[in-house]
C-alpha cells in the first residue's frame, strides 16, 4: 500500500518499457509479436528484437482497456512486489521465527530503492513473484513425501512462468534438477517431471508470441576472464545500494563497518543453510555464477535486484544464530542495534529519493510536445 500510495505520475525515460509496451500492443492487436518498428543495429545491440512474452502478457489487459497508461502498468507490477513480498514472508519463516520473518520481509519491501524502482516499467518486480513462488512450491514437491498433482502443475507454471517474464529464469531450470539430485529418488521424479511441463508450457507460449533469445546468448561472445574480473567488482557495490548512499557518502567509515557486520552475518546464515542444500541455494549460486559471467553487468542494482531477498534471507538466518548465541539479553540488545541502523539509513536515503524528481519524465508536457512533433515531422513509412 506504501508503494502505490506513493507512485509518482512521472516515468523515466528508457527503451526497455517501450518495447514491453509495442509488444503488449500487438498481442492486444493481433499483430505479429515482434513486428514493433525497433531496428535493431547489430553493431550495438542494446536490446534484443522482442522482449519475452511474459511482462507483455500481463500488461496486454491494461491495454487493451486503457492504452498507454504507465501509472497503470507501474501499478500492476507493484501488485506483483506486494504479492512477492507474501510468497517471501512464508519462505522466511521456513529459516527464521515469525518476528524476525516479518522484520526481513518489512525491511525488503520498504527499501529505498524498491521505493525509487517502483517508478519505472521494467520485469524484475513480476519476475520476483514467479521466481519464489517457483521455489518455494519446488522445495515443497522435493520435500514432501507425495506430492500431490495441484503442486506439481503449480510448480510448472510458475516455473515456465519465470522464464517467459525474464530469460534468466532459465536457473530456475538446473537449480531444481541439481537439488533433486540431493534428496531421494521420488524428488527427481518429481523435479523432472515439473521441468519438462514448465519447459513445455514455455516452448508453446513462446511458439505463439516469439522472443528474440539469439540476442541475449550473442552476447556471450564478448566473454573473457578481464570481463568476469569487472563484473565481480561492479556487483560488490551494490553495498553502497543495499546501505544507501547517503550513508557510504556521509559517513564512510561507519558505512563499512555495517557493510562488514552485514557481509559476515549473510555468510554466517549462507553456510549455515549450506549444511543442508536446497533448490534455493542452489539457485542463488547459479544467480550470482551467471551475473558475473555475462558480459552486461552496468545495472548492477537492477540485475542483482531478484537475489536481493536471499541476501535479506541469509543476513536474517544469520542474525537469528547470533542472536541465539548471545542469549535473550544480548540477542535483544544486538537485534536493536540492527534495527537503528537499518532505520537511520533508511530514513537518510528517503531523504534523498523524496527530494530528487524524475528528471524529464515521460508524461512531462515537453515530452508530450516532442512526440506530438515527431507525429506530424515524420512520415509512418519513414523507417
Amino acid at each position: 500500500m506504501f508503494l502505490l500510495l506513493t507512485m509518482r505520475n512521472a516515468t523515466a525515460w528508457d527503451g526497455d518499457d517501450a518495447l514491453y509496451i509495442m509488444n503488449a500492443r500487438n498481442i492486444v492487436l493481433g499483430l505479429p509479436y515482434a513486428h514493433t518498428g525497433y531496428i535493431v543495429n547489430p553493431d550495438n545491440v542494446i536490446n534484443p528484437a522482442a522482449y519475452p512474452p511474459g511482462l507483455p502478457l500481463l500488461l496486454a489487459p491494461i491495454y487493451w482497456l486503457y492504452g498507454v497508461s504507465f501509472i497503470k502498468m507501474k501499478a500492476l507490477c507493484v501488485v506483483c512486489f506486494a504479492a512477492f513480498i507474501a510468497v517471501f514472508c512464508r519462505m522466511l519463516l521456513l529459516y527464521v521465527p515469525p518476528i524476525l520473518a516479518l522484520a526481513t520481509a518489512a525491511a525488503l519491501g520498504f527499501h529505498p530503492f524498491i521505493w525509487d524502482f517502483k517508478d519505472t516499467l521494467y520485469s524484475e518486480l513480476p519476475f520476483m513473484l514467479a521466481c519464489y513462488a517457483a521455489l518455494l512450491l519446488i522445495h515443497r514437491a522435493q520435500t514432501t513425501l507425495r506430492p500431490s498433482v495441484p503442486l506439481l502443475l503449480g510448480a510448472a507454471v510458475l516455473l515456465a512462468a519465470a522464464y517467459l517474464i525474464r530469460t534468466v529464469g532459465i536457473v530456475l531450470f538446473p537449480a531444481a534438477l541439481l537439488a533433486a539430485v540431493l534428496l531421494p529418488k521420488r524428488a527427481i521424479a518429481a523435479t523432472f517431471a515439473v521441468a519438462a511441463a514448465a519447459g513445455l508450457l514455455a516452448w508453446t507460449v513462446q511458439r505463439f508470441f516469439p522472443p528474440d533469445i539469439g540476442t541475449y546468448v550473442g552476447y556471450f561472445k564478448d566473454f573473457s576472464l578481464q570481463g568476469v574480473r569487472t563484473a565481480v567488482l561492479r556487483y560488490l557495490e551494490i553495498k553502497r545500494t543495499l546501505i544507501g548512499s547517503a550513508a557510504t557518502s556521509a559517513r564512510p567509515h561507519i558505512a563499512l563497518v555495517l557493510t562488514v557486520a552485514a557481509a559476515l552475518l549473510i555468510s554466517v546464515g549462507f553456510l549455515h543453510r549450506l549444511r543442508r542444500v536446497t533448490v534455493v541455494e542452489i539457485f542463488f549460486i547459479g544467480y550470482w555464477a551467471l551475473l558475473f559471467t555475462y558480459p552486461i553487468s552496468l545495472e548492477q542494482g537492477r540485475y542483482s535486484l531478484p537475489v536481493w531477498p536471499l541476501i535479506f534471507l541469509y543476513f536474517a538466518t544469520g542474525l537469528s544464530l547470533v542472536m541465539q548465541w548471545l542469549g535473550r539479553r544480548g540477542g535483544r540488545l544486538f537485534t536493536s542495534l540492527v534495527f537503528g541502523a537499518v532505520l537511520v539509513c533508511y530514513v537518510a536515503q528517503f531523504r534523498i529519493e523524496f527530494s530528487v524528481p524524475i528528471p524529464y519524465p515521460i508524461e512531462a508536457p515537453e515530452s508530450r510536445a516532442m512526440f506530438e512533433a515527431v507525429r506530424k515531422e515524420v512520415p509512418r513509412d519513414a523507417v
